[in-house]
């Protein structure tokens, strides 16, 4: 006997069939209205793995500067006269040695370690020795110093270094050389054939750069010119200084063309104290130059020789006096402007 499904499973089965067609159009309906609005991803391929980036090395560490420089500021206002002013100076930096450095352009140190220094300075002119620490007045072959040696200068001063930096230190160049000029004037225009004249109680050599005086006093000579027309001449020297208690002496012997020989000796001691300052000297006088009288005809002369040597006519005499001239300085040459 064949079996049949049961009745009701037709109803059932119909039933299913209708929901499973609603849900499908429902799916349908719904992917049909999101489509608009919704955007389909494009396929984006795989990021590979970025390695870590190598860090850059440690930098160089830049040296700090441990050394720095001394440059020199020269002030030449003790000078009397621009050409007085050395073309060189050598400077000593701390226990370096002195080196020589054109005035004309910046004296600088070569490096040094930061810290303090002292700096030092002087020139060396003509007609005075400096040797080491010491300068000195030449002299001549009787021993005198000679008259008209170039203008000594020196400085001294600290200067602090700045690692990395060049420091300016300032030296105030201090004059350590004075001018003597002495004026003789004559009553009457004779023509000079030549002089010979010395002043004594002076300063031969000094420590540098303080210019304290050294050794014992010495003399020195006098350089000399004429006055314009023969009326008198000019004695002139340079010198360091005059020693403190000393005597000041000037002694002179000038023979004129006429063969007389005139003489004369002055302690001008009082005229010089502003040479404990080394300020510029200029004194004047005057001295007879007048012929004497002719003496009477002498008697007649004996009948037996008589061993007398001949005397030169002339005079010797002590001149007082002196007249203090404004402005001593002589012409500022390096070479002897005068005779001698």
């Amino acid at each position: 006997m064949p079996i049949y499904p049961p009745p009701y499973l037709h109803l059932i089965t119909d039933h299913l069939s209708y929901l499973t067609l609603l849900l499908a159009l429902a799916t349908s309906l719904l992917a049909t209205s999101c489509g608009e609005d919704e955007h389909v991803l494009p396929d984006v391929p795989d990021v590979p793995d970025v390695p870590e980036p190598t860090p850059d090395p440690d930098p160089t560490p830049v040296p700090q500067a441990e050394k720095g420089w001394l440059a020199l500021d020269l002030d030449w206002s003790d000078a009397l006269t621009e050409a007085s002013v050395p073309d060189t100076v050598l400077a000593r930096f701390g226990d370096s040695d002195a080196r020589a450095y054109a005035t004309a352009l910046d004296a600088c140190s070569d490096s040094l370690p930061a810290g303090s220094y002292g700096v030092e300075a002087w020139n060396v002119p003509i007609y005075i020795n400096v040797r080491a620490r010491e300068a000195s007045v030449q002299t001549d072959r009787e021993g005198l110093l000679l008259p008209m040696p170039g203008y000594l200068f020196a400085a001294s001063a600290e200067g602090i270094v700045a690692a990395g930096d060049t420091a300016r230190v300032g030296l105030a160049m201090r004059r350590l050389v004075a001018p003597v000029v002495i004026t003789l004037n004559f009553t009457k225009a004779y023509r000079v054939k030549s002089v010979s004249a010395s002043l004594s109680g002076l300063v031969a050599a000094v420590s540098l750069p303080d210019g304290s005086p050294i050794r014992e006093e010495a003399v020195a000579a006098f350089a000399w010119e004429a006055l314009e027309g023969d009326k008198g001449l000019v004695l002139g020297l340079r010198t360091l200084g005059i020693v403190p208690g000393a005597e000041q002496i000037l002694e002179a012997s000038i023979r004129l063309a006429d063969g007389r020989t005139l003489s004369i000796r002055s302690d001008i001691s009082d005229y010089l104290a502003d040479l404990h300052s080394l300020e510029p000297i200029h004194l004047e006088n005057t001295i007879d130059t007048e012929r004497p009288e002719p003496e009477p005809d002498p008697s007649p002369d004996p009948d037996y020789p008589v061993d007398e040597p001949d005397v030169e006519s002339g005079f010797t005499a002590t001149i007082e006096g002196w007249t203090v001239v404004d402005g001593g300085d002589l012409p500022a040459e390096e070479v002897n402007p005068f005779e001698y």
